[in-house]
């Protein structure tokens, strides 16, 4: 499995173009976070190869998942698909992982419900801009403006959700609520922020590069 896992983070760095990184929001502290999180992960896979003890392997595995949301946040603005997929490959391998060295996820509920209340805040500011640039737009068809909408009301509907599910500790049901943000989110990615002009894609960077870093962040926080 860390063969998976060293093989996931190698195909996301080799994702990451110049270009990619270019285009990247604040793209200078990118290299810093990602220099750091693959000093962990190397040290990670040397702990394995040396068959360090579990208790040095669980607290290898711990540093690593603590700074894959900042790298995972990073990246996540980036247009180009393969990026995207390449984070899905890393997360599942973490989560993999977690379950070979006997680790349960440890959720830092009140940084989480934090995160949730500020996800709340941007759905609804996604909402205005997709009403104001897309949805009164005449320059797009009809149904496209009206799945726009859509897509931006399921946003809003799973943030409120598992916002709620973060504040009350539902552990229960925590993960499906993340889920169907995750889901929503790519959503409104694929059927709305790709099909906008240059010009609206402009206007809605913003508020999808804040949301897009706030999701995966708090999906990496919630599985790991």
């Amino acid at each position: 499995m860390t063969k998976g896992l060293s093989a996931d983070v190698d195909r996301l760095f080799d994702a990451v173009s110049l270009n990619v990184l270019l285009d990247l929001p604040r793209a200078e502290r990118v290299l810093p976070i990602a220099g750091e999180f693959f000093g962990l992960c190397e040290n990670f896979l040397d702990s394995v190869a040396t068959q360090a003890s579990l208790d040095q392997l669980r607290d290898d595995y711990r540093y690593l998942v603590e700074a894959w949301p900042g790298l995972a946040g990073c990246f996540s603005a980036a247009r180009n698909p393969n990026v995207a997929s390449s984070l899905r490959a890393v997360e599942t391998s973490f989560v993999a992982l977690r379950g070979t060295i006997g680790l349960r996820p440890s959720i830092d509920w009140r940084r989480a419900a934090e995160m949730g209340a500020s996800l709340t805040v941007l759905s609804d500011r996604l909402i205005g801009e997709v009403q104001r640039h897309v949805f009164v737009n005449a320059a797009y068809q009809q149904r496209f403006r009206i799945e726009s909408a859509r897509h931006a009301a399921n946003v809003r509907g799973a943030s409120r959700r598992l916002h709620e599910c973060l504040v009350n500790r539902d552990e229960a049901t925590v993960e499906r609520r993340c889920q169907e943000l995750a889901t929503a989110w790519d959503a409104i990615t694929d059927e709305c922020f790709g099909q906008l002009t240059v010009v609206d894609q402009k206007r809605f960077s913003e508020t999808r590069s804040e949301m897009a870093q706030q999701v995966v962040q708090l999906q990496a926080m919630l599985r790991f």
